[in-house]
């Protein structure tokens, strides 16, 4: 972050935004001595660093599922009703998925934008323990 304001001299709004979640993470991970981050399956490198607000596929965030203790890796979602049974990541914000142009377009509301699956399908619009559509 340092080192993108030295060169830009400061953020973008939106820039400033999509980056203030990792910053929010980061200092979630110091302070709770804990690091977790979204790679995609058969990736080398971490993609996003994740924190206690981010969602999962069953709509609810990393906080409202169990803790990470480090014994389980699977982090059951604890909101009654809830099938889901390992939080899955997904993205938020369509900058994180490369569909910064979105939130160019005039009156585009990302409060309602919704990541979509192979399907084509946002991810609310599955069933969250076997993640078919529904």
């Amino acid at each position: 972050v340092t080192m993108a304001r030295a060169m830009n001299h400061d953020f973008a709004p939106k820039a400033k935004a999509m980056f203030q979640s990792e910053i929010d993470a980061a200092h979630e991970a110091i302070e709770k001595d804990l690091y977790i981050s979204y790679r995609q399956p058969g990736k080398d490198f971490d993609c996003y660093r994740i924190g206690s607000n981010e969602k999962c596929f069953c709509g609810h965030t990393l906080s409202e599922h169990v803790k990470f203790t480090g014994k389980v890796n699977r982090l059951k979602c604890q909101t009654t009703s809830c099938t889901c049974d390992a939080f899955a990541y997904v993205p938020s914000r369509p900058d994180e998925v490369g569909e910064f142009w979105l939130t160019k377009r005039p009156g585009f509301d990302a409060s309602t934008w919704r990541a979509k699956c192979k399907c084509g399908h946002p991810h609310d619009r599955h069933e969250p323990k076997h993640k078919r559509c529904k």
